[in-house]
């Protein structure tokens, strides 16, 4: 049996890895994760939008001094950002989460957690990759992604499910609160 490295199989592997740091480390710190990659990911794509707006506004300045900032500098940028923020926001934000006792079904709400972190954070990614926001309707058309696309269909289907994916975290997180 031969197994070729794809799209598919990288996101799968990303999901198991995710679902079981999510399972590790609890349904508390499950939660920080969750908020942390949220905010991480709005951070960055505003460092980006304000990169994109000051490289337009500085251009005779920047073009004088010999730099150029494009698009793919401020998709590394936001990368970057992205997840340096995160890790930031996770360890050190001061978010906190606390919930009575410790049952089987907080695992499964990790689980469930570590499902919706991982889905946020590659939409995420597609999103930055797309030179578009988490937000934005046109994630499955951005030209940057359709040869992804076209060899993933895990990554077309994330895609495609976008609102979902942006739904998921609050339904979970809500709903598990009554738990």
């Amino acid at each position: 049996m031969v197994v070729a490295l794809t799209w598919d199989l990288l996101i799968i592997v990303f999901f198991a890895l995710v679902v079981t740091y999510s399972l590790i480390i609890g349904r508390h710190e499950a939660v920080k994760v969750l908020v942390a990659s949220h905010i991480a990911a709005f951070a960055a794509q505003g460092i980006g939008m304000g990169m994109m707006e000051g490289s337009v506004s500085a251009a005779p300045i920047l073009q004088i001094l010999g730099f150029a900032i494009g698009p793919t500098t401020i998709v590394m940028v936001k990368l970057v950002a992205f997840i340096g923020l995160l890790v930031a926001i996770a360890i050190h934000g001061g978010l906190s989460s606390d919930y009575e006792g410790e049952s089987m079904l907080d695992t499964a709400i990790a689980a469930a957690l570590g499902m919706a972190t991982t889905a946020f954070l590659l939409l995420n990614l597609l999103a930055i990759l797309g030179n578009s926001s988490p937000l934005s309707t046109t994630i499955a058309d951005a030209p940057d992604l359709l040869p992804l696309f076209s060899q993933s269909t895990l990554a077309a289907t994330l895609a495609s499910l976008q609102s979902l994916w942006l739904i998921l975290p609050a339904i979970l997180l809500v709903g598990t609160s009554f738990l």
